[in-house]
């Protein structure tokens, strides 16, 4: 038997370009986006192995079962038209992108997996 237990927490910020730039100007704009996220996975593995004689020859039995549960909350934002710069002078310095855990969109999400299996096989086992 085995069993997992796993937690994780995300803060991931990105940024890129958003717009083409404006030629009479030559300026463009950054969009940037901020994702919180937590997960959660536990799980439990269980398995049995035997031998039995059938049909006049030895025969092993693998049979198990596993279950996983995963439940993720995330939230995210994002900005456009956030940093307006030049072309020609583009600081990739950024200010770093504010957005509140309350923010929607939010999304919680929750799956469990269960499965059983079984197998048999002739052996040359004594």
């Amino acid at each position: 038997m085995s069993g997992l237990y796993l937690t994780e927490d995300h803060d991931m910020k990105y940024a890129g370009v958003n717009r083409a730039v404006n030629p009479a100007l030559g300026q463009s704009a950054n969009i940037v986006a901020r994702s919180l996220a937590d997960l959660e996975t536990s799980g439990i593995d269980a398995h049995l192995t035997g031998r039995f004689d059938a049909y006049g020859r030895r025969h092993e039995l693998v049979s198990g079962m596993n279950y996983t549960r995963t439940t993720n909350d995330t939230t995210y934002g994002f900005r456009t038209n956030y940093n307006i710069f030049n072309i020609g002078s583009y600081d990739p310095a950024l200010r770093e992108p504010w957005t509140r855990r309350s923010t929607p969109p939010r999304a919680k999400t929750a799956k469990a997996m269960r499965g059983s299996w079984a197998s048999t096989t002739r052996c040359a086992c004594s």
